[in-house]
């Protein structure tokens, strides 16, 4: 499936993926990750 999406011709578009799996997450160049905070979620560029 990464694969499928890397492939993928953007032409100016943005391509979001949802996944949990690390694996999956670390094919891609940009990741905005979400982290669990008593006191509230943070969201962070990785």
């Amino acid at each position: 499936m990464a694969g499928i999406l890397e492939s993928l011709p953007t032409r100016g578009r943005l391509v979001g993926v949802v996944t949990h799996v690390e694996a999956l997450a670390e094919r891609f160049p940009a990741r905005l990750r979400v982290r669990k905070h008593p006191w509230g979620s943070r969201v962070e560029w990785a």
